[in-house]
C-alpha cells in the first residue's frame, strides 16, 4: 500500500491516515501488507515501494489453485498514451 504525497503532510496526519488505511483493509488480503510512504518529488520511499511489490508478486505467484487470490490490484484513475513511455497509468 503506498502512502503517497508524504512530502506535503507533518508526522501526526501521517499517523492518522496509517490508522485509516489499516482499518479500511481490515478483513482484506492486504490486511498485513506494509504501508510504504512515498514521496515523488524527493524519490522517498520508492525503492522501498518497489521491493514490497516484489515481496506481493512472489507471495501471488506462490497460490497456484486460486489464480486471482492474493493478486495485487491496481484502482485505474486514468490512463493515456506518452511518446516514448507508452501506456500510462495512475
Amino acid at each position: 500500500m503506498a502512502l503517497t504525497k508524504i512530502d506535503l503532510v507533518d508526522a501526526e496526519v501521517e499517523s492518522v491516515r496509517r490508522s485509516e488505511i489499516a482499518r479500511n483493509l481490515q478483513g482484506s488480503f492486504l490486511s498485513n501488507s506494509p504501508v510504504v510512504a512515498v514521496s515523488v518529488v524527493s524519490s522517498s520511499g520508492l525503492d522501498e515501494l518497489r521491493r514490497a511489490i516484489d515481496a506481493l508478486l512472489v507471495e501471488s505467484q506462490k497460490s497456484a489453485k486460486a489464480k486471482d487470490k492474493n493478486r495485487p490490484r491496481m484502482w485505474v484513475d486514468r490512463s493515456f498514451s506518452a511518446r516514448g513511455a507508452g501506456t500510462v497509468v495512475t
